[in-house]
């Protein structure tokens, strides 16, 4: 599978210097939260961090964009390069108009799902992604809540691409591989332990283990 190392569940103060740990460490992609406090209850950066970390890597970036009014967002954020661009199937936009929008810009497209949400709101929509996100811990815990394997599974028989974020750890993987998933997303897990641990942390994830 591949590894999304979540740069905005770490210093804030230290995007970039993490998102180099990341791509010296052996991630795959270099994944970034955007949030508004609104549509989620948590605050994180906004679009013009994009560039900065733009410039910080030479690995796939994705942004995740969990904000109300995603539409409003998504031209400043492609101007910042990005390779793939996530919004939710919850919002209260058009979303398919949102999702051709960002493809004319010439960016990726992905769907997230929040963990309360039931997959078939995707259904009518997997044609038009290049992936799914499931969202899989609680805000309250952050723990991995297992109710996702499904929604996993189910989207894999809709032949779509999956990528699980949220409470991914080393003894978590094996379950994700085996329910189908493409992608994993990790934040604490890989820079939990420090920026000078991040190879260590995700050679764990990679061999299922400590």
């Amino acid at each position: 599978m591949w590894i999304a190392a979540s740069i905005t569940s770490g210093d804030l103060s230290r995007l970039a210097e993490m998102a180099e740990a990341a791509q010296a460490g052996g991630a795959d992609w270099i994944h970034l939260d955007i949030e508004d406090g609104v549509f989620v209850p948590t605050f994180t950066v906004g679009p013009r961090v994009v560039s900065g970390i733009r410039r910080a890597t030479r690995l796939p970036l994705e942004v995740h964009l969990q904000t109300v009014r995603p539409d409003r967002w998504v031209e400043m954020i492609a101007s910042a390069r990005p390779d793939r661009l996530i919004v939710h199937v919850e919002g209260p936009d058009d979303i398919r108009c949102t999702l051709e929008r960002i493809r004319s810009l010439g960016v990726d497209t992905g769907l997230a799902l929040l963990p309360g949400s039931p997959v078939e709101l995707l259904e009518p929509l997997v044609g038009q992604v290049h992936l799914v996100t499931v969202l899989s811990a609680g805000l309250e815990d952050g723990e991995f809540k297992v109710q996702a394997l499904d929604k996993v599974r189910r989207l894999r028989a809709w032949g779509v691409g999956v990528e699980v974020d949220g409470g991914v750890t080393p003894q978590v993987m094996p379950l994700v591989e085996c329910a189908g998933a493409t992608a994993v997303v990790a934040g604490r897990a890989i820079f939990g332990q420090g920026v000078d641990r991040v190879a260590e942390a995700i050679a764990a994830l990679r061999r299922r283990g400590p």
